[in-house]
């Protein structure tokens, strides 16, 4: 269902001069998967197992409203590391 990023994620997160983000996508943070490029972000994932996350989706990029493909605002989705093109750090 979801794009697959063949380029790296780019992690975004408040400067903190006294620490160092960490670059891996951890339980809580938020990230952007796409749909045909189209922006899907979800927050609050978990990771279920070996580059399995689990998360719910909070905003559709280009305002779809609160339906977009076969998702809807506030659903659990299923979804592989090599899906997320952006991680927000907590």
């Amino acid at each position: 269902m979801f794009d697959v990023n063949e380029y790296g994620i780019h992690f975004v997160g408040d400067y903190d001069q006294n620490k160092r983000m960490s670059y891996t996508v951890e339980n809580g943070d938020s990230v952007t998967l796409k749909i045909d490029d189209e922006d899907v972000n979800v927050k609050d994932i978990v990771q279920t197992g070996d580059n399995e996350y689990t998360g719910i989706v909070y905003d559709f990029g280009s305002s779809h409203g609160v339906t977009f493909m076969d998702l809807v605002l506030e659903q659990q989705v299923e979804f592989k590391f090599e899906n997320i093109f952006s991680c927000g750090k907590q």
